[in-house]
């Protein structure tokens, strides 16, 4: 998935002013609500659409994003982590060599997305504006967290982007945040060393059961996992008792079966889990 960012320049940041800017309390219905002393999480919310030309067919921008960040105790580390994450990428925000807040940063990103999109897509359009619709392009966030391990906030991002083609490119993201360091946590960090084969061998287990399948040749059967080798995803959530593997769509299976999610019990994977987990 590719996001296009580009510096504001002054008469872009008109565009901030159909920018719904909204502050609310974390209460996300599908998880557990962080439950950490001193800390909680608000969400920032915008939802805007901008015209790449000022003509009646011209195509249209849409950036839709909730974003949640910390508050309280801890919460600038942690808020540095999300924000540095591959959620937003840093690097393109420009910052003035000065710390931004995360609302100061989430409007810097919004205003060099449509910036970029118009510097692109123009061109293009005006090349080709009997396909006006096919440079439409769309983006959407939506972030929740939860205390899905006492001292561990699971912050879990959902991103949509639409660029044209026969489909949105979708993508989950999960942050596992030490609530007292803001750090991300990473399966070395967690498990001992030499926990790969291990992990990999329960993974393909939970997915030729997910599959009603025998072996890896009969995943490949159904276009699943079609070379036999599985890999250890980069988003995973941790629980008191498990640890959910999360696959996005396309990863290892055709784009309409959607995401894959395996719960892997961590007694399964005994005496290869840190102590501390």
């Amino acid at each position: 998935m590719m996001i296009f960012y580009y510096f504001c320049s002054m008469k872009k940041l008109l565009i901030l002013s159909a920018i719904v800017l909204v502050l609310c309390a974390c209460m996300e219905e599908k998880t557990k609500p962080v439950h950490i002393t001193g800390l909680h999480f608000d969400t920032l919310v915008v939802d805007t659409n901008d015209v790449l030309l000022g003509d009646t067919i011209s195509p249209i921008c849409s950036v839709s994003i909730s974003l949640q960040i910390a508050r309280g105790k801890g919460a600038e580390a942690i808020n540095h982590t999300i924000l540095n994450s591959d959620i937003l990428p840093p690097g393109y925000v420009e910052t003035s060599n000065k710390a931004l807040t995360p609302e100061q940063y989430l409007d810097s990103f919004v205003c060099h997305y449509i910036d970029q999109y118009k510097r692109d897509y123009t061109p293009l359009y005006l090349d080709d504006k009997e396909n006006a619709s096919s440079y439409d392009t769309s983006f959407t966030l939506t972030t929740s967290t939860q205390s899905a391990c006492e001292g561990i906030i699971a912050y879990e991002a959902d991103i949509d982007f639409f660029g044209g083609g026969t489909h949105h490119t979708q993508q989950t993201i999960v942050l596992n945040i030490n609530a007292k360091t803001g750090k991300v946590l990473t399966l070395d960090d967690i498990f001992r060393h030499g926990y790969e084969q291990k992990l990999q061998q329960e993974l393909l287990k939970k997915l030729c059961k997910k599959f009603s399948v025998a072996n890896a040749a009969g995943l490949a059967s159904k276009q699943v996992l079609v070379d036999g080798h599985i890999y250890i995803p980069d988003s995973f959530i941790l629980f008191k008792k498990k640890i959910q593997f999360i696959y996005n769509p396309a990863e290892i299976a055709p784009y309409d079966m959607g995401e894959i999610r395996l719960d892997i019990d961590k007694s399964a994977l005994k005496g290869l889990i840190q102590d501390t987990f």
